[in-house]
């Protein structure tokens, strides 16, 4: 049911980690395009009877088929004994519930609280019926619905208190998340194709693209070293617009590796 997709993930993965030599993607260094060993079918049902609750099908083909985490968006996948449970077992209510909980006050939220802190409050709008697998930073979650109308269905966590509902799966957000970044380092090598140096490079592609080191995925995408022997044997710091120009001088020199 799910395999011939997830084969395309894999697949991809690896065509990004081909780009992205250097792990200048937002997580890379931490999960390095990798997942985990498998959990074997009898130690997630344990892992159910424990916790008393079904994992979504998905959600369980994954950490039986593909790897206990590892490579995702953000931080990537959590290892299963890792994702934070909110009363899984429980139908999931939806975004609005929360929302309307939120506006009439019967919420206040803490800027300094932490994730596990909310979690274990005893208050009208205590969260339940999602299991919380994607790190995203600054106090923010990709969960997946464990009961309800919406089980299976992927959910955004906010330490405010409020989830936003969607309607993808886990691998719609693997795919979309695959196929924005090998856009960008695609673009980023037509930009070294038709560009004469690396200021010219850098101001095409940030005239384009927001919020991304150009630098870092450059040097990525390039495998540029950081530091150079000089004449005298010794190492100094290679920039990114020396190594350009000297590979530029160069036109003989075959730097690209996908033409």
């Amino acid at each position: 049911m799910f395999k011939s997709t997830w084969d395309i993930i894999q697949n991809k993965i690896l065509q990004l980690a081909e780009f992205d030599r250097q792990f200048a993607v937002f997580g890379a260094d931490h999960h390095r395009y990798s997942f985990r060993p498998v959990i074997i079918a009898e130690n997630l049902d344990d892992y159910e009877r424990q916790h008393g609750f079904k994992l979504p099908e998905e959600l369980r083909y994954v950490y039986e088929h593909i790897g206990n985490g590892g490579v995702g968006p953000f931080y990537g996948l959590r290892p299963l004994d890792e994702c934070l449970l909110m009363q899984p077992g429980l139908s999931y209510p939806g975004e609005s519930y929360y929302r309307a909980k939120k506006d009439a006050g019967e919420f206040q939220f803490d800027p300094n609280m932490s994730e596990e802190t909310i979690l274990q409050m005893d208050d009208p709008l205590q969260r339940m019926g999602v299991i919380c697998i994607i790190d995203q930073g600054c106090g923010q979650d990709i969960g997946m619905v464990t009961a309800g109308d919406l089980s299976g269905s992927i959910i955004y966590s906010f330490s405010e208190g409020h989830f936003q509902d969607t309607n993808q799966s886990l691998a719609d957000i693997y795919l979309a998340w695959l196929d924005r970044e090998m856009k960008l380092f695609q673009y980023l090598e037509n930009m070294v194709r038709v560009s004469s140096s690396w200021p010219e490079i850098r101001d095409r592609f940030e005239s384009q693209v927001e919020r991304i080191d150009t630098e870092a995925y450059l040097r990525s995408l390039l495998d540029i070293p950081r530091t150079r022997k000089t004449f005298f044997g010794t190492m100094k710091p290679l920039t990114v617009e020396e190594y350009v120009k000297n590979m530029m001088q160069n036109s003989s020199r075959k730097w690209w590796r996908f033409w």
